[in-house]
């Protein structure tokens, strides 16, 4: 509308007055003043809907809430005779306020400016600070504007500091969702966006689990705690806690409800599981900026980008975390029957070993280490290893550079990405030779089972088959599991104009692809593959000379295990304990195979016993 103006020529054109400048009045037909009041109420209403539709239904980002409040401010003096000099954000251009907290004791303060419009063409037009394309203020001037102080921050006085840093990391995802949108056909730029988000949600975790100890904090590591700067390992969390409260307290033993990483991930980190309960820590800032940020991502790149970028965070969180909350249904961290914090040591024994054999100076290791940590045979405390007694620097370089830096950088990957004739793949990784130390501890050197399934023998199955059954056990995870109950049908409600909004086709119903169900799912697959190989091969031998009570004994060991799957046409349970033809003769041995008799077992100890 602006440009229209200015091509008609009538930008600096004033509106015309009357011929006497006493009257304190305009004379004009009642039905231009009535289209001037509704163009004028349109404009602000547009603009109002025009940036709630350019958000996701699930939220609004802070950027565009706060051009949703400049238009809502501007809505009433569009039709009522209030001053508009009172109201500064409206008014006024620049000026400065005192603030103690600034370098300088100024803190710069800007507005739309219609002061200087009005005087010059006698009309509020919006000065240049508005990026119409995006409908967000633009980068140099957003800081400033004075359309970000709601009501309803002036409610938060003695939690001010965690409201404050909690408000900063959602402004901090609402301009990295910006940033997205604006650079969404450069790859390299959303690669280096998502790696953003993941060094926030990470840093956010460790904010909130300091924040949820912090009475047991030394006075002098509450800051650093607080802003997520000290790593959840052994060393670094025993210095931060107070004397009376070292050495952390680790849960360990056979009873414990949560006995895998990925169980422990899926409870701390996942939603919409319909396995674990989070009475009272459901909506940890952590666990809003992990939503929001996978929401960002599929809204902009797709579910596909989505499940990778929380892969990663996964690995990365299981890299570098190795003291975690050990939580329950209604408390974000379980306490002992002595009252103290318990925590879950994720530890790892080739990775301890590797570590002890280099027996480095440098603690704590930096951050680039833990691309070279394995991903996998994590496993919580035992009695030979309670925990992993060395530090790693958590990943968080890329949240104290300033945004002016963060942008010139993306502007420079654009560039690089618009400039090459041929497009880059993505980046395959190179296990370097840490990696390859490491990897050779965690695989099993002694084992020599290779080639498909279908050649194995029924030793190799056994071998692999009770590994696979014990991980299936841990993720079952009985104790916490719950039914979720189905929420009642929304039902027309008579006495409103708006109708029940319909669910989502798209709505997802679990938001853990990549977790516990998924795992569960290729185990059982992988386990049936096995179990229809050693079903065939004990229905062959035993249609031999050995009979058909042969392998009894390996399959009573795993039927315990066995019976929690889901049955299928090649279950070994068939085989255990077949019904006896009385008419069946086995045939004779072989030629040279001797048969011992059966010895009578209770006879012989029966002799043996003691009086």
């Amino acid at each position: 509308m602006m440009q229209e103006f200015y091509d008609r020529g009538q930008f600096t054109i004033p509106f015309p007055r009357t011929t006497d400048s006493v009257e304190p009045f305009y004379a004009r037909p009642t039905a231009t003043l009535l289209r001037w009041f509704q163009w004028n109420i349109k404009k602000f209403c547009v603009g109002f809907e025009m940036v709630y539709s350019l958000n996701d239904r699930h939220f609004v980002t802070w950027e565009h809430t706060r051009m949703m409040l400049m238009f809502l401010r501007c809505l009433p003096f569009s039709y009522s005779g209030g001053l508009l000099e009172r109201v500064s954000g409206c008014w006024r251009d620049v000026w400065f306020r005192p603030d103690p907290t600034q370098p300088d004791g100024l803190r710069r303060c800007e507005g739309l400016g219609f002061q200087h419009n009005m005087a010059r063409s006698g009309y509020g037009w919006f000065l240049n600070k508005i990026d119409w394309e995006m409908m967000v203020f633009h980068p140099p001037t957003a800081p400033y504007m004075q359309f970000n102080n709601p009501s309803l921050q002036a409610a938060y006085h003695a939690r001010y500091a965690q409201v404050r840093d909690v408000r900063v990391d959602f402004l901090s995802l609402s301009q990295i969702h910006q940033w997205m949108t604006e650079f969404s056909s450069i790859r390299t730029c959303q690669e280096y966006l998502q790696k953003y988000l993941r060094q926030l949600c990470l840093r956010a975790f460790r904010k909130d689990v300091f924040a949820q100890i912090q009475p047991l904090l030394q006075k002098e590591s509450i800051p650093a705690a607080l802003t997520g700067e000290i790593p959840l390992c052994w060393p670094s969390l025993e210095e931060a806690l107070l004397p009376q409260r070292r050495p952390p307290y680790v849960a360990a033993g056979n009873r414990m409800a949560v006995k895998h990483i990925d169980v422990l991930f899926t409870w701390l980190w996942e939603w919409r599981d319909g396995r674990f309960q989070r009475k009272g820590w459901e909506n940890k800032p952590y666990r809003l900026l992990y939503q929001k940020s996978v929401e960002i991502i599929t809204q902009i790149q797709g579910k596909d980008a989505a499940r990778q970028w929380k892969q990663g965070l996964k690995t990365s969180f299981i890299q570098s975390h190795w003291m975690l909350p050990y939580p329950q249904n209604n408390s974000f961290m379980r306490k002992s029957k002595e009252g103290g914090i318990m925590w879950w040591s994720s530890v790892h024994r080739g990775l301890d070993q590797y570590y002890h054999e280099l027996n480095s100076a440098l603690t704590p290791f930096p951050t680039s280490y833990i691309k070279h940590h394995p991903t996998t045979n994590w496993e919580p405390s035992r009695p030979c290893l309670s925990h992993l007694d060395y530090t790693i620097q958590p990943e968080q370089r890329l949240l104290y550079l300033p945004q002016e830096e963060l942008l010139q950088h993306l502007h420079d990957l654009q560039r690089q990405w618009n400039t090459l004739s041929q497009r880059p793949r993505p980046s395959v990784y190179q296990p370097s030779p840490v990696v390859f130390e490491v990897d050779q501890r965690i695989q099993d050197p002694f084992n020599p089972i290779t080639g498909p399934v279908e050649s194995w023998s029924i030793n190799a199955c056994t071998r692999k088959l009770q590994p696979a059954l014990y991980k299936y056990e841990l993720l079952q995870h009985q104790r916490q599991c719950f039914q979720r109950q189905r929420r009642p049908a929304a039902q027309p409600d008579y006495y409103s104009d708006t109708e029940p909004e319909a669910p989502a086709e798209d709505h997802e119903q679990t938001s853990d692809e990549e977790g516990i169900e998924p795992q569960k799912t290729c185990l059982q697959e992988y386990i049936q593959r096995i179990e229809k190989r050693m079903f065939q091969i004990i229905s062959e031998d035993r249609k031999g000379w050995m009979g058909p009570t042969m392998y009894n004994l390996q399959i009573k060991n795993l039927a315990p295990q066995l019976r929690r799957l889901p049955h299928h046409p090649f279950s070994l349970l068939q085989l255990l304990d077949p019904p006896v033809d009385p008419n069946y003769h086995p045939p004779p041995p072989p030629r040279g195979v001797t048969v011992a008799p059966l010895r009578s077992y209770r006879s012989g100890w029966q002799k043996r016993r003691r009086f």
